[in-house]
């Protein structure tokens, strides 16, 4: 007993029946959202072939992922126990690095995350199919034609994992209809040898040269294939899989002549006339290293490119800011990169990252001469409002840490002469550390030891419980970053090396890591809020500790 399920992307689905011989066709051609896919009438042809071959089939026209989900589940329910199993889809494919889909009608708006939704997965199938080893057949229609598709997917099937005992055909609808017609169901008949006469579809997982895939034929002896041509169809398989210009070139180096020869001339063809698949390639071929990747994604950034981030992946904003970047510079936006474009895009950054250290280190002596001369001008820091004004002018700068600390002095001196009453209220509203506390010291000692520091007290507080609408920006934009602790480390490590002491380097940004990043900021011409935004970064990764070269 035999059963054949034929899946070739049509749609609506009759329930199906238990049959000796048997098929199941589901065929997609009029997407909603989609290019329509080509190949119905080739399938409907597929049916007419099983049909005359004995097989009673179960056809399906336009299906959404759903109903095409529900028929495989109806193959599982109702398989029983048969021997030979036979899947073609035709229609629309998605792929990624690690799956591919089968797309129902209703596929849009597709990327890694809503194709699982929108399609079936082709490891589904071949799980199902795994069940009949040694006598299941997948055939896979799909359509020259691409498809849009968003991050993190291609269009098309690409690489599959086949499991042992299972045959996969691919190829456009209409060659593998003909495959089915040109004998490859005839009893006795050697799938290796009717493959080889169908140089346009390929062939993958398992493919014997001596037993039929359905037997019979009069009792007639198997004949072993030419092994010539088998190793020809291994390597053309190999190309079809992998479907770039490398594999193509590769191939037609070893088999100039072959009968597959002229197939790959074509595919080749096709993608060096697309530019974005050369670009594509182009890029892969660099072999960039994380390293590198993060040195362009800095560039970019500094450049005024926002990449989304500098972590050495390129995802949907590197492709956008590269792409921008081209398209800026007179060249055709790819969303990948040359070598050459290296080197301009390293070039430009460069240049702007010695006019901006330039202009950062001209501000930096500006700023440090006037905030010398303000320490000249409130008395080298001599008595307290010379301390506090210079603090309220310059709370990061060069003088700032003795400021502080001839302040601390001060007022530990006066809390030591503080009369005792007045000191107690003083330590009841330090304590409390809330700015009623505080507002009460005050009403009750308007005039006294610790007025001044009271009132700086409250100030800060109030500023902390409601900053200014800049710096909760600038906060909740470094928080969108999501910067790691290694990340944050890092920078700590990029300020020490470019003069500013963030503390310790714990990837922890405590206030002297905030102190250092504004006075960064300041020297840069940046505005000074204490948080890290795309543009200081890569400043801070491209200005102080330079790069690494190559890919």
């Amino acid at each position: 007993m035999f059963r054949v399920i034929l899946a070739l992307a049509l749609a609506g689905f009759p329930v199906l029946v238990s049959a000796e011989n048997r098929a199941l066709v589901i065929g997609n051609a009029n997407y909603r959202s989609l290019t329509p896919a080509s190949g119905a009438e080739d399938a409907n042809r597929a049916v007419e072939t099983l049909r005359s071959a004995g097989f009673r089939v179960d056809q399906g026209r336009d299906l959404t992922a759903d109903q095409m989900r529900a028929a495989l589940s109806r193959i599982l329910q109702e398989d029983g126990g048969t021997d030979r199993l036979v899947v073609l889809l035709s229609g629309h494919f998605a792929r990624s690095a690690q799956g591919a889909w089968f797309l129902g009608v209703e596929a849009s708006d597709l990327d890694l995350g809503t194709v699982g939704g929108r399609g079936v997965d082709l490891d589904t199938v071949m799980e199902i199919a795994a069940q009949h080893p040694g006598g299941a057949l997948v055939i896979l229609g799909g359509d020259d034609r691409r498809i849009p598709v968003g991050a993190g997917l291609g269009s098309g099937i690409g690489m599959l994992d086949v499991p042992q005992g299972v045959t996969v055909i691919r190829g456009t609808t209409k060659r593998v209809a003909e495959v089915l017609r040109s004998g490859l169901l005839r009893p006795g008949a050697i799938p290796a040898e009717v493959l080889a006469a169908q140089p346009e579809v390929s062939a993958e997982g398992y493919l014997s040269m001596l037993t039929p895939f359905l037997p019979g034929g009069g009792g007639q002896p198997d004949v072993p294939v030419d092994p010539a041509i088998a190793a020809e169809m291994s390597a053309w398989q190999s190309a079809r899989n992998l479907n770039t210009i490398i594999a193509y070139e590769a191939f037609l180096r070893d088999w100039p002549r072959g009968r597959n020869a002229g197939a790959a001339q074509d595919a080749l063809a096709r993608l060096r006339a697309d530019p974005q698949l050369r670009a594509q390639e182009a890029e892969a071929a660099l072999g960039l290293s994380r390293d590198s990747r993060r040195n362009i994604q800095g560039a970019l950034s500094l450049l005024g490119y926002d990449t989304r981030g500098v972590d050495g992946i390129f995802g949907a904003g590197t492709r956008d800011a590269i792409r921008r970047w081209q398209q800026a510079n007179g060249i055709v936006g790819t969303g990948y990169i040359t070598a050459d474009q290296m080197t301009r895009l390293s070039g430009q950054a460069d240049r702007l990252a010695a006019e901006r250290a330039a202009a950062a280190e001209a501000r930096r002596r500006e700023l440090e001469r006037a905030d010398r001369a303000f320490w000249t001008e409130t008395g080298t820091g001599r008595d307290e409002a010379g301390l506090r004004a210079y603090l309220d002018r310059y709370p990061d700068g060069v003088f700032a840490d003795v400021a502080e600390t001839r302040l601390a002095s001060i007022e530990d001196q006066r809390q030591r002469s503080a009369a005792a009453r007045e000191r107690t209220a003083w330590q009841t509203a330090l304590g409390a550390g809330t700015v009623i506390a505080l507002q009460g010291y005050l009403r009750e000692f308007p005039k006294g030891a610790f007025s001044n520091e009271a009132k700086q007290r409250i100030e800060a507080m109030q500023e902390e419980a409601a900053p200014s609408p800049e710096n909760r920006a600038a906060r909740e934009a470094e928080a969108a970053l999501g910067l790691n602790p290694q990340i944050r480390q890092e920078m700590e490590e990029r300020l020490l090396a470019a003069g500013f002491d963030p503390g310790r380097r714990d990837g922890v940004f405590d206030a002297a890591t905030r102190r250092a990043i504004r006075q960064y900021q300041e020297i840069q011409g940046r505005p000074v809020t204490g948080y890290l935004d795309p543009t200081t970064i890569a400043m801070l990764m491209l200005t102080y500790l330079g790069r690494k070269e190559g890919p």
